[in-house]
């Protein structure tokens, strides 16, 4: 009898937990099949992962219930029940954006490849389809190619416009070229500025071909432009349906109705379809409906599609400020008609909700970890964070954690400072929440001797003192380098006036810190502290103790008040929470050898790359733990891992433990090889090097990581959270693409940590702080004369540089002019309405007009810088563009490198005297105003400045804050007229600045651009004298105009605004000459042949001076955006309309950058000079200027306001 076979599918109804007999159901489904049988062996076949078959007797009805209570006890119902099993189904799925595409090209073989080696064994490559004129289908996102690829380099002159619906796309297209052509010639880039550019030009574009040749399990093809392609004679779904079956097409999605239902019916089920979503208001082409209203009727969805993708804000929308609302019932509907959700558009390196705290995983758990609903893929750019979150994260929060010793301690930094204020309560309570092992005090010192928790001596850094307390601003060399109001300076009744304030460290790249609760929370004394952490359940504290020898010298014994708070609260005696007392100076950890239980940490601040022997057995007579920077523990090369150093492995030869950090989550924070995920750090200092103990700022991320079994190495999982491999990333850089490396970090040597004993405690000594501000009233009406001997020996130098300058011009009047190269031309001076065609330089100054002609002699340059220095007739900025242009012209500039050399020769002299005169005048410019505020104020001739100003006293204590503030910024950069007063202002005022010798030099920087900017532009000079105007111009006018009248000290301040038919009546006139308006904005007139007489008349109105010192702040921030762009505008390309196409021959594109985009800081100038050169050509208003520093720039300018009115305007109305 010949064998037979059969198999039957039986599909049971739903039923309420319990047992329920199901033979009479299978017994009628089979029948049939079974009466050809006499003999077998049958298999039963559960497909379901949450049921489960009994064999049994079931004569008696009582075994059914004896069974159900038996099972109920091993498997009780209800959330406390001992099993973790919650969901159906399979995990959710990891779909690779174009593969590893936050690393690497998107969509090449690298990007590819690191996604399958780098995460979950079933990740999904997702594939973005174009078709080549030949058919040949390749992976690349968008619809042009320029914008990833340097095909335009290739194919320069194959641009073509098409027409995709109403709109007009530009580009170069893949229908455009052969499949031949893009895979030989063409190389993929970086599309994303703050995304690594070393693999830029080294590798092809990818077919589908190529990827299914890696033979991944699953591949996810996108179709955005069917129509397109219809348009070109090119089929897509003829091209998909002929692919070979062997190939994983498990999903095609498409925002395009029309082309998802035109295939589903050829597919024959290969391929799930799925509807892929735009943003909510954009309209769908072929049913005329937004994707919101779409998404309404997700039953007329389910008629032709498995699922939908849909970006992250359709599911968990957030609020203007960035933070979560309610999530939408969108999975749950669409989960209910069987509709998969699938969610996209995660990366870890954009700025998201802050209620993530820039942990990456936390916003993937917030999809899948959630008791509500669970979404059923998540694509990304950062796979192995999406599998980590997956694999290693999901539904182990209740864990606990492993045993101190068998993981590193997690230490917080001022609490959790990622999260609140540091060292406040919230600061505190949060961290205890979170899971920390040992939260830190450090500790400060009040005026009154009370010990409290902060964490810096410096109020400034994070609290709001600098609004209240800058009479108190001093410089103290011994605490920092840089002016600030220290703890110790004020009381404690005074610092708990103050509210703290949260800044992140990357807060000027526009990563805040969760602002909603900036200055939330309140300070600890430290008995609060400690009384805190005894009725926590943490671990143990750690007291870190800073300055202690300098607040020794103010009487001030920091050692004494800490050894006795820990006594009062009894931690002497303490068994259950350790002690860690933590400073870099060892004689105040060896004051702490009294209290054997404590255990005592050594701080190295500096990176280094190992530590001696000799160091290492100093340290173990005073320490038992060392806390290194994580510089010291992985070498750097251009932001790439190139190994670890053999520190810890040392330190732990020699007995003594390793904590490292501090460790913050903003992306911006982290290597390449980190994968701009915290995890990933944490795991390569826990698993890799070992160390003892974490300290971090997000105690949360540290916490969430231990609790998932990824964190132990010894268990064999399919997928864990690897550490970074040094060197593995950089062997796949190209030759020649990073930068040279830098020589290593020195030794810890016995020096660098054995310190002098701690001096005795007593009255303030001669350690006093340099004067560094005070209230306006008091700096005016009790001005403190210190000698003058500083002062005077250096206002000395200056007169002395000035009398050499003098000298030195007389000579080269008198010198008899080369026989051969540039002959030189003196200034001119003219009537004001005269007019010539003659390239030059004009400035008008008592109805005169001086023209600087080409070829002027350095000597002049450098007396009307003397002049621009003091706000005196001309624009410095201008002069150093046209001495910039001047040189360029005596230069012979045919492309050949000989001609250049003859011309350099023939004009060496004249060039070189004449930037060395350039340089001379810019620093000599600066330093004048400098030292004569100072000598200003030592004579007391400041004690009248409220009648000299005509201000209030009130408007001197603004204009005072406004410089201090000014100077605290570290993006600002202070130029021109702004710079002259704000020096002399401040030293005047007795202001102390610490950054008075930045400013005196900074100008150098600004001088080589300035003349680049003039070589560059040396054939268009009214543009490059105009450019930079016209920003300002259009700046400044698209704010409220207002003037201010402000009167002596007896009168009342008071505000009055311009009529709106003021404004308007000068509308169409601004529109009609804002060119040269702009030109003139300055201070500076560029004659050209379209200049009029009546132009030239309201350049000079009333309008322009009134607002002619916020116009040079303005400018100066112009000329800083050029060297430095706004990073947090490169986070919003799109909204920012930045050029994001790149240049092959760009240096930066070869230079690895991370968020402090160097190669996107360059488009975004790019894009604005571009703009604003266009703008003064046409005579058309540019585009407003974006810049970080224009506000603070503006409210500066508004306080400096009457004193421009009160030194220079007058020797206007004079001439």
């Amino acid at each position: 009898m010949a064998a037979k076979w059969a198999q039957k599918t039986v599909v049971i109804p739903a039923q309420r937990r319990g047992c329920h007999l199901i033979t009479p159901k299978v017994l009628r489904e089979i029948e049939g099949d079974l009466s050809g049988f006499k003999c077998g062996l049958a298999h039963l076949f559960l497909q379901h992962t949450s049921a489960s078959l009994t064999i049994n007797e079931n004569y008696d009805s009582d075994v059914q219930a004896d069974t159900e209570t038996f099972l109920n006890k091993i498997v009780p119902e209800g959330r406390s029940a001992p099993w973790k099993h919650t969901m159906e189904g399979r995990p959710p799925l990891v779909i690779a954006r174009g593969g590893f595409s936050g690393l690497f090209p998107e969509s090449s073989k690298f990007a590819y490849e690191f996604a399958m080696t780098a995460s979950l064994p079933g990740v999904v490559l997702e594939c973005d389809l174009q078709l080549s004129s030949d058919g040949v289908g390749f992976c690349r996102s968008g619809l042009t190619l320029d914008k990833s690829t340097l095909i335009a380099e290739m194919y320069p002159k194959k641009d073509k416009t098409y027409k995709l619906g109403s709109e007009d796309i530009h580009g170069w297209f893949a229908v455009d070229f052969t499949s031949d052509e893009l895979i030989n010639n063409v190389t993929v880039i970086q599309t994303i500025f703050s995304r690594p550019s070393t693999f830029d030009a080294i590798m092809g574009m990818y077919t589908l071909d190529d990827m299914a040749g890696l033979h991944p399990q699953q591949i996810w093809v996108n179709v955005e432009f069917d129509g397109f392609y219809r348009d070109h004679n090119l089929d897509i779904e003829d091209y998909l349906l002929k692919l070979p079956k062997d190939y994983p097409i498990a999903y095609i999605s498409s925002p395009d109705i029309s082309f998802l239902k035109s295939i589903g019916g050829k597919l024959k089920g290969r391929a799930k379809l799925i509807l892929r979503c735009l943003a909510d208001n954009v309209t769908e082409t072929s049913v005329k409906k937004s994707y919101g209203e779409i998404l309404k009727d997700l039953k007329s969805v389910k008629a032709f599609a498995s699922g939908i993708m849909v970006p992250r804000n359709y599911v968990w929308p957030v609020n203007n400020n960035l933070y979560l609302l309610p999530p939408t019932s969108l999975v749950k509907d669409a989960h209910a008609l069987g509709l998969e959700v699938h969610v996209g558009s995660f990366a870890n390196d954009i700025l998201t909700s802050y209620n993530y705290s820039y942990d990456p995983a936390a916003e993937y758990l917030q999809f899948i970890n959630n008791p509500d609903f669970t979404v059923d893929g998540l694509m990304t750019d950062f796979p192995p964070t999406a599998s980590g979150a997956v694999a290693c994260l999901a539904h182990n929060e209740a864990n606990a954690l492993a045993s101190n010793g068998e993981r590193p301690l997690i230490i917080t930094h001022n609490g959790a400072s990622g999260v609140y204020a540091g060292c406040t309560d919230l600061a505190y309570q949060q961290a205890v929440k979170d899971g920390a092992d040992i939260i830190d005090c450090s500790v400060r010192m009040s005026k009154d001797g009370v010990a409290f928790c902060l964490g810096s001596a410096d109020l400034i850094a994070s609290t709001t003192a600098a609004t209240t307390f800058m009479t108190k601003v001093v410089t103290i060399s011994e605490i920092q380098n840089k002016s600030g109001i220290f703890s110790f300076d004020l009381s404690w009744s005074e610092i708990q006036t103050l509210k703290p304030e949260l800044t992140g460290p990357f807060a000027q790249a526009g990563l805040k810190r969760n602002p909603a609760a900036k200055n939330a929370g309140k300070f600890f004394t430290l008995p609060e502290f400690l009384h805190f952490a005894k009725s926590s359940n943490v671990s143990g504290i750690l007291i870190e103790i800073e300055d202690a020898p300098y607040l020794a010298t103010r009487g001030l014994g920091l050692v004494d008040a800490v050894s006795g708070a820990l006594v009062n609260a009894s931690y002497d005696k303490e068994s259950k929470q350790q002690v860690f007392i933590e400073s870099d100076d060892s004689s105040v950890l060896s004051a702490f050898k009294k209290f054997p239980s404590f255990k005592r940490v050594l701080t190295v601040g500096t990176i280094i790359s190992d530590a001696s022997k000799p160091s290492v057995d100093e340290i173990k007579e005073f320490a038992h733990v060392v806390m290194v920077t994580r510089g010291s523990l992985v070498k750097v090369n251009g932001f790439f891992l190139t190994g670890f150093t053999n520190l810890v492995e040392n330190l732990h030869a020699a007995n003594l433990s390793v904590h490292v950090g501090p460790l913050k989550n903003e992306f911006t924070n982290f290597g390449f090889d980190y994968f701009a995920d915290p995890m990933v750090e944490i795991a390569t200092y826990s698993a890799a090097l070992v160390v003892d103990g974490i300290v971090t700022e997000f105690p949360a991320t540290a916490t969430t990581y231990f609790r998932s079994p990824c964190s132990d190495p010894t268990k064999n999982l399919t997928y864990t959270i690897m550490a970074a491999a040094p060197g593995a990333l950089v062997s796949m850089v190209p030759p020649g693409a990073l930068p040279p490396a830098l020589p290593p970090a020195p030794l810890l040597e016995p020096a660098d940590v054995i310190d002098p004993p701690l001096p005795p405690v007593s009255a303030m000594s001669g350690a006093e702080p340099s004067a560094g501000g005070g209230e306006a009233g008091e700096i005016i009406e009790a001005v403190e004369v210190e000698p003058s001997n500083a002062g005077a020996s250096l206002l000395a130098k200056v007169a002395v540089a000035l009398g050499i300058a003098v000298t030195v011009t007389a000579i080269s009047i008198f010198m008899k002019q080369p026989s051969s190269g540039t002959s030189f031309s003196l200034p001119q001076i003219i009537d004001a309405s005269a007019q010539s065609e003659a390239v030059r330089y004009t400035f008008s100054q008592f109805g005169k007009k001086v023209i600087i002609p080409e070829y002027t002699p350095g000597w002049v340059y450098f007396w009307l810088l003397m002049a621009a220095g003091f706000g005196l007739f001309v624009s410095e900025e201008a002069l150093n563009v046209w001495v910039g242009i001047s040189l360029a012209r005596t230069l012979c500039l045919d492309g050949t490198w000989q001609s250049l050399v003859n011309s350099f020769s023939t004009n060496a002299s004249y060039i070189i005297s004449t930037v060395l005169w350039v340089y001379w005048g810019v620093c000599i410019s600066d330093m004048v105003p400098f030292y004569l505020g100072k000598l200003f104020r030592q004579t007391r001739a400041s004690e009248d400045i409220y009648s000299k100003l005509g201000i209030s006293k009130d408007k001197a204590l603004t204009v005072s804050r406004a410089i201090q503030k000014a100077y605290q910024q570290t993006v600002i950069s202070l130029e021109f007229v702004a710079a002259v007063y704000l020096l002399f202002l401040s030293r005047t005022c007795h202001i102390s600045m610490d950054k008075d010798l930045s400013i005196l030099t900074h100008g150098i920087q600004d001088v080589s651009l300035q003349l680049a900017v003039g070589f560059l532009l040396r054939e268009r000079p009214v543009v490059a004298l105009a450019s930079v105007a016209a920003a300002v111009w259009d700046n400044e006018n698209n704010k409220k105009k207002k003037s201010k009248e402000y009167d002596s000290d007896d009168k009342k301040k008071r505000k009055s605004s311009k009529s709106s038919s003021k404004s308007s009546s000068k509308s169409s006139s601004h529109k009609k000459s804002s060119s040269s308006k702009a030109r003139a904005f300055v201070g500076k007139e560029m004659d050209s042949e379209e200049e009029s007489a009546s132009e030239e008349a309201e350049v000079e109105s009333e309008e322009e001076s009134d607002s002619g010192i916020a116009s040079l702040a303005l400018a100066t921030a112009y000329v800083a955006s050029l060297r430095r762009s706004p990073i947090q505008s490169i986070f919003n390309t799109e909204d920012n309309g930045l050029v994001t196409n790149t240049d092959a021959n760009d240096e930066d594109n070869s230079a690895p950058t991370y968020c402090f985009m160097a190669r996107g800081a360059k488009k975004e100038n790019e894009s604005l000079r571009a703009q604003q050169i266009s703008s003064a050509q046409e005579g058309f208003e540019p585009p407003c200027l974006k810049c970080l520093e224009c506000d603070n720039l503006v409210s500066i300018a508004e306080c400096l306001l009457p004193l421009e009115h009160a030194l220079v305007f007058p020797l206007k109305r004079k001439g």
